[in-house]
């Protein structure tokens, strides 16, 4: 298995999604390293979003496009990192 780091936003998701499922489920009986597991494909997914939003911005602002143009805010970038499992 590919360190969480190497993973793709596509590939990282849908670990966390299995990981979620199987959290879900109540014969686990190692639910704290999957849980652990989940965290960490969580903040991985949250960082490469916060870096695709940071792009998004860069290429607006370039642009002289208004962030509210396309659907963002300066706040953005704080509701990826305060969003729970």
């Amino acid at each position: 298995m590919k360190d969480v780091k190497e993973l793709s936003f596509d590939e990282a998701m849908t670990q966390l999604e299995e990981k979620i499922s199987l959290l879900e489920k109540e014969e686990n009986t190692d639910n704290q390293a999957l849980y652990e597991e989940a965290v960490a494909l969580k903040e991985h997914c949250a960082e490469l979003l916060k870096k695709e939003k940071e792009e998004i911005k860069r290429i607006a602002k370039e642009n002289n496009i208004p962030l509210s143009e396309i659907g963002m805010t300066d706040e953005d970038e704080d509701s990826t990192e305060s969003s729970n499992i």
